[in-house]
């Protein structure tokens, strides 16, 4: 097993020695404030300059992880725990707006023009298509791009969120 699936599957730690249920503990401040947790639960095939100590997904992981119920639980938890604190939740298959979204809370910081948690909304949306769920890729870059029109957030931004799922074809689909 690897450290990132072990991760997952809710058996080991990250680099800090944070188990995914201390970062699903985590409150509002430190989920706003910790910028090296979001790789760790929703992890890439690419490395990030904002945390040299993310794990970076082999083929091998992503197998592993594909086929694990409990590290398909820990992505989906942690998708629960970010939409919550982002003010959105999940309901009937659409993410939607959970609570009233205030630009001046610190929750919702991402829904001004530009804001770190643009770019880890762009990082889930591509780790649960890599990593198996991408019907919830898909059902968060839909409603986060709905959601969007109503703020002012940067082109650049909702064009990453647009073409998050390019590179991630569904290759049941393509039978």
């Amino acid at each position: 097993m690897s450290q990132i699936v072990d991760f997952l599957e809710q058996k080991g730690a990250d680099h800090k020695g944070r188990t995914i249920q201390d970062i699903w503990a985590f409150d509002i401040f430190n989920l706003e404030n910790n910028h090296d947790f979001i790789q760790w639960i929703f992890p890439l095939d690419t490395p990030t300059k904002s945390n040299r100590f993310a794990p970076i997904l082999t083929e091998s992981d992503c197998e592993q992880i594909k086929k694990s119920e409990m590290a398909q639980y820990g992505l989906r938890k942690s998708l629960d725990v970010m939409l919550s604190f982002w003010g959105l939740k999940l309901e009937n298959g659409r993410v939607i707006v959970a609570e009233e979204l205030d630009r001046n809370r610190i929750n919702h910081f991402w829904i001004r023009r530009t804001n770190h948690n643009q770019l880890r909304i762009t990082r889930t949306i591509k780790s649960l298509a890599m990593l198996g769920q991408l019907e919830l890729a898909r059902q968060l870059q839909q409603g986060i791009l709905e959601i969007a029109k109503n703020y002012a957030i940067h082109s650049e931004t909702i064009e990453f969120w647009r073409s998050a799922l390019i590179e991630q074809p569904n290759k049941d689909e393509s039978k």
